[in-house]
């Protein structure tokens, strides 16, 4: 081989004939370090000239052969093979260069050539490359087919012109590429065909269409990723680039902010749904580093792209009804402590609060109020008078605006009286003006749900004791109610509603004045503000409830707020009055146990009989009802009662709302030990798998949180899921073995990965013992759901059968099993195994090595041991057999001593 000195003479000798050995040291010199590649290429174009100088064509065609067969050396070097990296690049910018030279530096022969030919020379030389590579996009070897798509994904750009049957064949070859096997190969064949998209013909789109469709379903995360980062930016493929905040791998999430949003440009290209989507999803990721990215691009590029004005990056955002907006901007000011140092609250802008101006002061005080910068927070808020001043101006403003300045100003108020919760009331003037501007406001009719219950909140942060609290409510609803009385003039308002004042006051009542005769449209106005009037009384009681914490019988103003109004309204013919009042009822049997017992039924009932809103709402009473004063409420009912309203809210109910607030509900039941009924966890089981709750998402949510946390947490919940682990899986096969066209369901193979991995005891919630020595996990409880799959395998059809044998492998069963439990799982698999049930050969297999398991665990076991479990066992058999008989007889008080002792000295022989 020519060493460097005398490749140049060889060149200008006879550049044909060392043709050979000279492209060989250049290729063996490129592929050393890539600091010479500037050199080697200039040195290959020399040859490549002098070869077309002194042969013409033949010389063109020689240099083109010789060098693909050198390339060819590299095609099968795996890919972390470094070399072979090197000579791809040098090959790559030997293309590029003979596309971008002219014809200066050339002699005098090649200066009489046109500029065309010179182009030509290196167009055929790249069409002859590009030819080749071609070929080596359909090889069998996975190697060959990623060093093609690398080389091709290097050196498309620089092609100045190709012909359209070789654009076509790439195309073609690079379309098929990536749907390659391979990951690493459709990685290098997307970032090539990136090189194709475009908008303006119709083989671009083709190319956009498949990359879209890539970065949706391609399962390698690189793969998305090289989509992800070289598809175009415009109104076509922005949606997909969003739904990337979603994908399963946390860096193509993490890329999706830190880089795809950046080249975006202005988030203001964004509709605000898709601005609340995309921060909504990185602020609440479960990955760190997501997060992190998310609060970077908010608070760093965001906000620059609002030209640094925090008060018009909120209006971007439309922070009245956005539900991501907090968030962001807790987000914003961990991330921006020099924003915090900064940020002032003086009057004028107290007085002209916009929407944004009063969240962005609610948000930065919550901010100053959990963190540990409080002591800012007192710098910046008003005195708790003026905040009253403040509160009581727009209340004034929201009653005088008009519609479509209401739900601005509505947001301005709630947002003060946020701000309120977080004030110190120590000031004595300032917390009494506080609470007569608070009281007076309530009793305003028209005062929005939302308000009324900052506004109770604050109510209640303002009185020291419930029972002042409760007092200054009744006295609300007892104002509210006479004052909509006043205004019709009758004092005695409506005979269905009693005041709750006038069971504290205990006065008779006084004989009624004769009223006015009404019209029918004038009756209809009456009753239609009476019943405004007791909705927005019962909301306020409900408010209140909802601030308690006491016994309801401690307080007498709350008795007298369940005789006097909701008591009636529970009563009431009017719906959506007795719905208020059958909620109202829950939160007080929350607070009285003997009430919760008394109205228990009338719950049930409201379930039964009721539409789907009441049903849900009577669910949820029933469940907090139990969960807060446990299964001695149901006294009168029974358990039985109980498990059969929550079953019948499970499996037959059509709405998927009452199913999902069934499945909730008996959650927090099962978790909390209350209620243990198998038959009710094998529903739960069922219903996660089944395809007929596969749109259900709130269900399933809940309940891939709930199933792992159930059986993970106690022994006892895993030998619950192992009791019913089998028949909800023959089940699960019945109704995988009839799915109709268009229905999905996870595989019984998957479902049976799923039941080994509740009920695996080695991922039970580790418990330490007080010497501090863990304890073992149980080695029974798969042992036992060996024991039920064996019995089922007789039973079962072949499908079945399969998954059945498959689980035998995978469960946790060692010489800690219970000898007599090894012994019969190694009797029933050796049945099975003898009268050939099992005859797929698969199944068959996993049965054998199961039972040949079995065998050398039993023959592990020493003989006494074995015999004593044994003798021990049939006595614990007959134990049970004599309590089934009849009761034991009556034993002497005086021998009951004397028997104790005989029993231990019978423990000290037999041991």
């Amino acid at each position: 081989m020519p060493g460097r000195r005398n490749r140049q003479s060889l060149i200008e000798s006879d550049p044909v004939t060392s043709l050979k050995p000279t492209l060989a040291s250049i290729f063996n010199d490129a592929q050393r370090t890539t600091a010479t590649h500037r050199k080697l290429v200039n040195a290959t174009r020399s040859l490549q000239d002098a070869c077309v100088e002194r042969e013409g064509e033949d010389g063109e065609e020689a240099f083109t052969t010789e060098f693909l067969k050198c390339l060819n050396k590299v095609l099968p070097v795996k890919k972390s093979e470094p070399t072979a990296d090197r000579v791809v690049k040098f090959c790559v910018a030997f293309i590029q260069h003979i596309q971008e030279t002219g014809v200066e530096n050339q002699d005098e022969d090649v200066m009489d050539m046109s500029e065309a030919d010179i182009e030509t020379t290196g167009m055929r030389f790249a069409d002859a490359v590009m030819r080749h590579l071609l070929r080596g996009l359909e090889a069998k070897d996975k190697v060959v087919r990623l060093r093609c798509c690398q080389v091709i994904t290097l050196a498309i750009n620089s092609l100045s012109a190709i012909d359209d049957d070789v654009f076509e064949g790439l195309r073609t070859g690079l379309m098929r590429r990536a749907r390659d096997k391979e990951s690493s190969v459709r990685v290098q064949a997307v970032v090539a065909l990136s090189r194709l998209q475009g908008e303006d013909d119709e083989e671009g789109r083709e190319v956009v269409k498949a990359l879209k469709l890539l970065l949706q379903t391609d399962p390698s995360a690189e793969v998305r990723r090289a989509v992800l980062f070289n598809i175009e930016q415009n109104k076509g493929t922005l949606p997909y680039i969003l739904e990337r905040a979603r994908d399963q791998d946390p860096i193509n999430r993490r890329c999706v902010y830190s880089r795809s949003m950046r080249e975006l440009g202005d988030f203001r290209l964004l509709r605000i749904k898709d601005r609340e989507r995309i921060l909504k999803w990185g602020l609440k990721d479960r990955d760190l580093n997501v997060r992190k990215a998310a609060a970077k691009m908010f608070s760093s590029e965001w906000i620059e792209q609002a030209n640094n004005n925090l008060l018009e990056l909120l209006e971007r955002l439309d922070v009245v009804n956005s539900q991501v907006a907090e968030d962001a901007m807790q987000a914003f000011f961990t991330a921006r402590p020099d924003v915090v140092d900064a940020i002032e609250f003086n009057d004028d802008f107290w007085l002209n609060l916009t929407a944004e101006s009063a969240f962005l002061a609610r948000t930065f005080i919550d901010f100053c109020h959990f963190t540990e910068v409080s002591s800012k927070m007192e710098d910046k808020l008003p005195e708790v008078t003026r905040l009253a001043f403040y509160i009581q101006r727009y209340v004034n403003a929201l009653g005088e605006a008009e519609e479509l300045q209401k739900p601005e100003l509505e947001f301005v108020v709630e947002q003060l009286l946020m701000i309120a919760l977080s004030v110190d009331f120590a000031d004595e003037v300032g917390r009494r003006t506080m609470y007569r501007l608070l009281r007076d406001i309530l009793v305003i009719p028209e005062l929005p749900e939302v308000i009324t219950a900052k506004v109770i909140q604050v109510v209640r942060k303002v009185t020291d004791r419930e029972v002042d609290f409760s007092q200054t409510i009744i006295e609300v609803i007892s104002d509210l109610h006479d004052t909509v009385a006043d205004k019709e003039g009758d004092g005695a308002g409506d005979d269905s509603f009693h005041s709750a004042q006038s069971d504290v006051d205990g006065q008779s009542p006084q004989p009624q004045r004769s009223r006015p005769v009404l019209s029918e449209e004038e009756e209809e106005a009456k009753l239609i503000r009476q019943s405004m009037i007791n909705m927005k009384c019962l909301h306020i009681a409900q408010c209140m409830l909802e601030n308690v914490e006491g016994r309801l019988q401690n307080n007498t103003h709350l008795v007298n707020i369940l005789n006097g109004l909701i008591v009636p309204s529970v009563r009431s013919r009017e719906a959506p009055i007795r719905e208020s009042g059958l909620h109202c009822l829950g939160l007080c049997s929350l607070l009285d146990d003997a009430l919760a017992k008394e109205n228990l039924g009338l719950f049930v009932h409201c379930f039964q009989k009721g539409h789907e809103a009441l049903q849900i709402k009577a669910l949820s009473i029933i469940c907090d009802i139990i969960m807060s004063h446990g299964l001695s409420v149901l006294d009168d009912m029974g358990v039985d009662v109980l498990n059969e309203t929550l079953l019948t809210a499970l499996q037959w109910s059509e709405s998927p709302e009452v199913q999902a607030a069934a499945v909730e509900g008996v959650a927090k039941l099962m978790l909390s030990n209350i209620v243990t009924d198998p038959n009710i966890l094998k529903i739960l089981v069922v219903l996660y798998f089944d395809p007929s709750s596969s749109e259900n998402q709130r269900l399933r949510q809940c309940l891939t949180y709930f199933l792992p946390v159930y059986c993970h947490s106690l022994g006892d919940n895993q030998v619950r899921m192992q009791q019913v682990a089998f028949s909800a899986l023959h089940h699960l096969c019945s109704v995988y073995d009839d799915l109709e066209e268009g229905e999905n369901m996870v595989s019984p193979m998957m479902i049976a990965q799923q039941l080994l991995d509740w009920t695996d005891p080695t991922k039970l919630v580790k418990v330490t013992m007080q010497e501090g020595q863990e304890i073992l996990p149980d080695a029974d409880v798969q042992a036992n759901m060996a024991r039920d799959a064996l019995y089922q395998i007789r039973e079962a059809d072949k499908e079945e059968r399969k998954v059945l044998c498959s689980m035998l492998g995978k469960l946790y069963i060692n010489e800690r099993t219970a000898a007599p439990l090894l012994l019969e799982l190694q009797e029933l698999a050796s049945d099975i195994v003898e009268e050939k049930v099992v005859t797929d050969t698969l199944a068959k297999n996993a049965l054998v090595k199961f039972t040949a398991s079995l065998d050398k665990l039993v023959s592990t076991i020493p003989q006494d041991k074995l015999q004593y479990d044994i003798q021990a066992e049939e006595s614990s058999v007959e134990t049970a057999g004599e309590e089934e008989e009849g009761p034991a007889p009556e034993v002497p008080e005086d021998s009951v001593q004397d028997e104790s002792v005989m029993m231990e000295d019978d423990e000290e022989e037999e041991l």
